[in-house]
């Protein structure tokens, strides 16, 4: 399985041997080091590593990894170019072109993205499986699966449906003259719709997330829906295009009330105004809304935006203030008051029979808005050049830094350069610094400062970022070091334990040590002091200069976005065993009060031991008065106090029964404190390729299947563990 040049430290993995032995490698002492990243080059045929969810199985990942480096994304392309204009009986195309369906396709799959959490997305093609396929918003969408599914079947595994959908919607947009800057590809399907369960509607949903107006008050009709959820309804991508809510029911077709609407929702996937306008304004250059009640009815809206719904113009616009003062109100050709549409008026001599929705209207009348609308219809170029990055953001906000993205070696479909939302992390140094003695020089500055448990808190908040949906967080970057993260209030204090770091980082700086792996490895030190098992470390992080491609990055309250014990562990890909161990971590009182708690769960500083989990079991804790942020329990008559976090355990049953597990056992607490913090370590190492990897490409591609073993060890040792 493994090969090595250790005179230039290099690890590599056969792909077609993966499957087979990848369980015997974990039980090997060389799959240490191929957890590490890659320094130097790689041999020619390497496959890229994709996202792994836990949701994955290894040999689902292996085989999916060697097909992908098989596609020929051009090819792909031209055969969905044939397919656009190939009506078929079953569906037939509007206008003789499936353009704008497909576009609808690819918009309302991407479209769920929300970066509260980094749910949604087209990454992982959820828009096939419930509850997705269910939403009213995307009506009828599984015909346009279907007429996608001979082309899947076509190039098969290594086309995933999630690059399929985007691959349709994008050539569909180059197919009728609109602008496009590349594609980025590279999703892994999921087999099922698990991961979009807490976009709704569903008990997960209600239960979690339910829908509140932005005062905190449910919103029972669901129509009003604040953040983090993604959309103002439940079941939608955004809006509802007629209009919002009016408290009797009705839809205020009112657009300047609509265009609020509209830019905070959008707003929730990281667009600004120019970005919203030109993605609204240049899809609706394509396709049309069916609600004809002689044929398909989808939305409840009917018509076409343009005269040239199969055409680029940006007709939109200019029909928009040409007609301003010859738009209506009408309730569509079913009279449905509940889906209220805009027509030019009957008296008009020279009208045609384009509608538009009160959304669209939002364009011209929300006065923003109405500046870039004004740009777009007198300057076609510049809507081209906005429309296309829109587009691409819209398509690729859920793949994570820049380098996991994958195209063809050239042309229309090959990657483009890093947009100022991605993320782009900067490429490992060529050579590393001797983290023995980055360990001992770590080591002499905690024992002196007294630092042990701050250097484990500042590791743990560095790493605890990081979420699977959309691959952002984690320590890689060390992003803790920059705001919005440095200004968090969990992270009060932080700045302070990185500065005294700091003569450690001076003396190795130029050996090529990076903040992200010392304050990782100072985490590592610090456990260890406390008591925790050895835990192995892996280096090759860098450094961001600004985290400002985080921006969209927000917590959910100032406290941090993966804070509930539930929603860590499920955007990390933690189990529930490990992320109750890492509450275990070393608390003293001293640091709790240092980032503003009132105490910790012990006066003096246990450090890694079950005995947390016997005082946490063993006490009675109330509420602590005033607390409402952060929120504290003290144990009668001590002085001492947990969180809300460790509260959690106790009520949660699945977390209880691991705590009394723990109280029990030690020696199973440290192995599985042990495990957690070594993954916790390594999951921000999911973002670093050492050379980007396109297939096809005259460049040697290169990729690091040694992450991908860093990715599934979890499941790895899982198995060992049901075997052993």
């Amino acid at each position: 399985l493994q090969t090595a040049d250790t005179s230039r430290g290099v690890h590599t993995t056969h792909p077609a041997m993966l499957a087979r032995n990848v369980f015997l490698a974990c039980l090997s002492v060389a799959v240490v080091a191929a957890m590490c990243p890659m320094m130097g080059d790689l041999p020619d045929g390497h496959p890229w590593v994709p996202r792994v969810t836990p949701q994955q199985s290894v040999e689902d990942i292996a085989d999916y990894v060697e097909a992908l480096n098989e596609i020929d994304f051009d090819a792909v392309a031209a055969r969905i170019e044939t397919l656009l204009t190939d009506s078929q009986p079953e569906w037939p195309a509007d206008f003789g072109n499936y353009g704008g369906f497909f576009i609808r396709l690819a918009w309302h799959c991407a479209g769920s993205y929300r970066s509260s959490d980094g749910r949604g997305g087209c990454d992982g093609g959820r828009i096939r499986h419930s509850p997705e396929a269910a939403w009213p918003d995307n009506g009828n969408l599984d015909k346009a699966i279907n007429l996608l599914r001979p082309i899947k079947e076509e190039f098969g595994e290594g086309l995933s449906w999630g690059d399929l959908i985007v691959l349709a919607g994008t050539t569909a947009i180059r197919s009728m003259g609109g602008p496009m800057i590349g594609f980025c590809g590279g999703r892994l399907d999921d087999p099922t719709g698990a991961d979009s369960l807490q976009l709704g509607p569903t008990v997960e949903q209600r239960t979690r997330w339910p829908c509140l107006k932005a005062d905190g008050t449910p919103d029972t009709e669901n129509s009003q829906c604040s953040a983090p959820l993604g959309a103002v309804m439940v079941g939608l991508i955004y809006v509802n295009p007629a209009g919002p809510v009016n408290a009797d029911g009705t839809r205020n077709v009112d657009p300047v009330a609509h265009g609020q609407e509209i830019r905070e929702v959008f707003g929730r996937m990281g667009f600004d105004d120019e970005a919203t306008v030109a993605v609204i304004g240049g899809g609706h250059a394509f396709g049309k809304c069916h609600g004809d009640p002689n044929g398909v009815t989808t939305s409840g809206f009917e018509g076409a935006w343009t005269t040239k719904p199969t055409e680029w113009t940006n007709l939109y616009f200019t029909e928009l203030f040409a007609r301003e003062d010859q738009w209506e109100v009408w309730n569509g050709t079913n009279g449905d008051a509940s889906s209220p549409q805009w027509r030019i008026r009957l008296n008009v001599t020279d009208r045609t029979d384009i509608m538009m929705l009160t959304s669209d209207m939002a364009m011209i009348k929300d006065p923003a808005y109405r500046v870039i609308s004004q740009r777009f219809a007198n300057d076609i170029t510049a809507l081209e050049e906005a429309f296309g990055k829109a587009w691409y953001a819209l398509m690729t906000r859920d793949m994570g830094d820049w380098k996991r993205c994958i195209g063809a070696p050239s042309g229309a479909y090959s990657v483009p350069a890093p947009q100022d939302w991605q993320l782009n992390l900067p490429e490992p140094a060529a050579d590393l610094p001797d983290f023995d003695a980055v360990r001992a020089s770590i080591k002499d500055v905690m024992l002196e400062e007294s630092a042990t448990d701050a250097f484990a808190y500042l590791g743990f908040r560095c790493a605890a970022t990081f979420r699977y949906t959309d691959h952002l967080g984690g320590c890689n970057g060390a992003a803790i070091r920059h705001p919005p993260q440095s200004g968090w209030k969990v992270n009060t204090g932080l700045q302070a334990t990185i500065a005294q770091l700091q003569l450690v980082y001076d003396e190795y700086r130029a050996a090529g040590l990076t903040w992200a792996d010392l304050i990782t490895l100072a985490g590592i030190v610090a456990v260890e002091e406390a008591g925790s098992p050895p835990i192995e470390f892996c280096g090759g992080m860098t450094d961001l200069t600004a985290a400002s491609a985080l921006a969209a990055y927000a917590p959910l309250r100032d406290s941090g976005p993966n804070e509930a014990l539930q929603w860590r562990r499920e955007l990390m890909g933690l189990t529930a065993e490990e992320v109750v161990a890492l509450m275990a971590m070393p608390r003293s009182d001293a640091q709790m009060k240092a980032i503003g708690r009132r105490g910790s769960w012990s006066t003096d500083s246990p450090g890694v031991s079950n005995t947390y989990f016997s005082v946490l079991l063993s006490e009675t804790w109330t509420m602590v008065a005033g607390t409402a942020d952060p929120v504290e329990y003290k144990a009668d008559g001590k002085e001492i106090f947990i969180t809300e976090h460790d509260k959690e355990i106790l009520d949660t049953a699945e977390f209880k029964t691991a705590a009394e597990k723990f109280r029990d056992d030690e020696d199973a607490f440290l192995a599985t404190f042990q495990a957690a913090w070594e993954k916790l370590s390594k999951l921000g190492l999911l973002h670093n390729t050492a050379d980007q990897t396109i297939p096809g490409s005259a460049a040697a591609p290169s990729s690091l299947p040694s992450l991908l073993l860093a990715a599934v060890l979890p499941a790895l040792l899982a198995l060992a563990a049901k075997f052993y």
